[in-house]
């Protein structure tokens, strides 16, 4: 492994694991913190909800579903959600889909290996199946990108999207009178635990050739802590890697503020960190859900054939 295992380093210095937003780990050792993370929620355009009578924002997928459906008018060329499923970059399966799985605090794994045929993965897969059925989603999803996403979204065209938040300055950009709210991803019927988040983050961690371990874990400590992580992640517009951490535009800004909200009562959740050959697997799993939607599998087939690729690579 390329990493170093940060646990003996923890221990030595009686290091607080709980101060730390997540611990990638391989194998059992703590390869990696996250020194900054931007996490996923739900944009909502608000103008459309209103517009389609959702007063409520979802917070179950069933509701996800009716705002998606009210938010639909194909004839207006206007969709309730938007999926992104371009094999040319397959971070939609991460994003677009799994985060439905780790928002009800589930897993695309067991015991370290894939399990895609388990429940919380095949009733994703039957969601967005019922999502795209009802025809709430917008056309082309085998060659859509994120860019292209938010560009949907930035123009009036679809009602909901999962995307990162750093993408708020960029929507706010592209368009001032655009009104939007952030919502956290929504979760199966009854469930009331806390909500994992999408994240994508900048990773620290410590070569395992490095023959100045020692002062590399110092930088550790000093990057993690509460106020130097604070300042770190206002600058970046990112969450912290500290829990503790509070960045300056949580207060000044109200999306971010909302987002911050989400952020502190859920747990980043990304499984694809970590994983051999991710972008690969990504793939995989991209192919069997693009047949899905296109009506030349089930589900419960497409999480089988991914289950086979992914196994293969494990």
């Amino acid at each position: 492994n390329a990493l170093a295992d940060m646990n003996p380093m923890m221990d030595a210095s009686k290091f607080d694991k709980g101060q730390v937003a997540d611990i990638i780990k391989v194998d059992g050792k703590a390869v990696m913190f996250p020194v900054a993370s931007f996490v996923y929620p739900v944009f909502v355009n608000l103008d459309l909800a209103a517009q389609a009578g959702v007063t409520k924002l979802p917070s179950t997928r069933a509701e996800f579903l009716d705002a998606a459906k009210k938010m639909t008018h194909a004839d207006k060329n206007q969709y309730g959600w938007v999926l992104p499923l371009s094999l040319q970059s397959p971070g939609g399966v991460q994003n677009d889909l799994m985060s439905w799985v780790w928002a009800s605090g589930q897993s695309m794994m067991a015991d370290g290996k894939p399990a895609l045929e388990g429940k919380p993965v095949v009733d994703m897969l039957s969601f967005v199946k019922s999502l795209n059925d009802a025809g709430t989603i917008s056309p082309g999803i085998a060659t859509k990108t994120e860019q292209e996403k938010v560009e949907e979204f930035v123009n009036d065209r679809v009602g909901m999207m999962i995307d990162s938040l750093a993408h708020v300055n960029l929507i706010r950009k592209r368009n001032p009178k655009l009104n939007f709210d952030l919502i956290p991803v929504p979760v199966v019927e009854n469930y009331t635990g806390k909500r994992g988040l999408p994240y994508a983050s900048w990773g620290i961690g410590i070569s395992a050739s490095s023959k100045h371990q020692e002062e590399a874990w110092k930088l550790v400590q000093y990057l993690m802590s509460e106020k130097v992580n604070a300042k770190l992640v206002s600058l970046a517009n990112a969450f912290p890697g500290n829990v503790n951490a509070k960045p300056d535009f949580v207060t000044s800004d109200k999306a971010f503020g909302k987002a911050f909200e989400i952020f502190k009562t859920g747990y980043l959740a990304n499984e694809f960190t970590g994983l051999p050959v991710a972008e690969d697997l990504m793939t995989q799993f991209d192919v069997q859900a693009q047949k899905m939607l296109a009506g030349e599998q089930s589900p419960e087939e497409a999480a089988a054939n991914a289950q086979k690729g992914w196994i293969a690579k494990f």
